[in-house]
């Protein structure tokens, strides 16, 4: 995009938002009730001047920026409604959103699907909902009350996580939140709701996964807080999941912990929860995991003696039958060298590390190698 182009995107986006007679603050109230209502964090827990700050820097005469991927889709539902009417046609106000989009850099695929995602919102009357695929109608009326949860219904849920899950690394993680939001949504009204007693255990596997992949797309993107609160209710959702998922939720939630706080003593309080439970589990893996992460835990803390005796258990479990495991392909032993590796260079042991680092990197080489074989 040239200076030109720039320019001239700044000055139509200022036309519309004073074409409905708005100031800055007019345009960041809405953005931040239109985040809330579409679940756009960190947008929605930002203060009104900060979204003031933002908005002039877009529209500001010299050297304007552009919107970010999620105010884009923010800034498109906004421009779709004026008062209780919905206007989405040629010429509309969010006609014009679209074509600065493309201005902005945005490709046909993704005007086409912001096109269709904020259409859906701000007609649909049903905020997060709407961004259900097709086909999962059926979930939809179990949490509005009009019919009964299924079977069927946790399949669909589950399949819908999974193929985010699986888009994780190869689409911009604004994008995967906004598809896992109405899985999040749906998911929270569904352990609210009573249920049947036969659909109680894999109803919970199902929402824990799916707090559990939207708190990763929310660490992804740097929203520690929201990633942080997704993990605990992951946590709380899997009463009644199995011991190896509750594990692989705590190994997880301690990484969290520790890379957004630098708090050794909380992860690590994390990791020895998950040592705990994965002991009455029947996932070697996971027991594995846990096991790694707590020595990484003993390492940061100086403690080389915890550190190691953990390793120990950890490569006990790789090393052992893992077949049937239910945590498969999880964790291996090019994982554990690299946690080896790690916990090493944390003791001051670089000529030790060094060996086990090499080996986590051949290994992780050789599963990307087959990775895009795959593809």
């Amino acid at each position: 995009m040239t200076a030109s182009e720039r320019r001239a995107a700044a000055c139509t986006l200022r036309l519309l938002r004073e074409g409905r007679g708005w100031s800055w603050s007019d345009l960041a109230r809405a953005i931040k009730s239109a985040a809330g209502e579409l679940a756009t964090t960190p947008v929605d827990r930002l203060t009104v001047p900060s979204l003031v700050r933002t908005i002039a820097r877009w529209e500001r005469e010299d050297r304007p920026t552009s919107p970010a991927e999620r105010y884009q889709l923010l800034l498109a539902y906004v421009f779709a409604r004026r008062g209780e009417n919905v206007r989405v046609g040629q010429g509309s106000d969010f006609d014009q959103v679209m074509d600065l989009i493309v201005t902005w850099g945005g490709s046909a695929e993704r005007v086409a699907e912001i096109r269709d995602l904020a259409t859906r919102a701000a007609t649909s009357g049903h905020g997060l909902l709407a961004f259900l695929p097709p086909g999962l109608e059926p979930l939809v009326s179990a949490v509005n009350g009009k019919g009964h949860l299924t079977m069927g219904g946790v399949n669909a849920l589950d399949a819908l996580v999974a193929d985010v899950n699986g888009q994780v690394g190869g689409a911009p993680f604004a994008r995967l939140h906004l598809a896992m939001a109405p899985a999040v949504e749906i998911s929270r009204r569904l352990m609210a709701a009573p249920r049947s007693e036969h659909l109680r255990q894999p109803l919970a596997q199902v929402t824990a996964g799916a707090f559990m992949v939207a708190a990763r797309i929310a660490f992804e993107a740097r929203d520690d807080d929201t990633s942080l609160r997704l993990y605990q209710e992951a946590v709380r959702a899997a009463v009644d999941a199995p011991a190896w998922q509750r594990t692989a939720m705590n190994t997880s939630r301690a990484l969290v912990v520790l890379y957004s706080g630098r708090d050794v003593a909380a992860a690590r309080a994390v990791a020895d929860e998950a040592v705990r439970t994965a002991g009455r589990s029947e996932s070697p893996i996971m027991r594995a995991r846990a096991h790694a992460l707590q020595a990484e835990m003993a390492a940061r803390a100086g403690q080389s003696d915890h550190a190691f005796a953990a390793l120990r258990l950890a490569w006990r479990d790789v090393d052992g039958d893992c077949t049937d495991d239910p945590a498969g392909g999880r964790f291996g032993a090019g994982h554990l060298d690299g946690f080896e590796g790690v916990c090493n260079v944390h003791l001051g042991r670089g000529a030790e590390a060094e060996p086990h680092l090499v080996d986590a990197m051949a290994a992780l080489c050789a599963v990307k190698r087959l990775l895009i074989e795959w593809r």
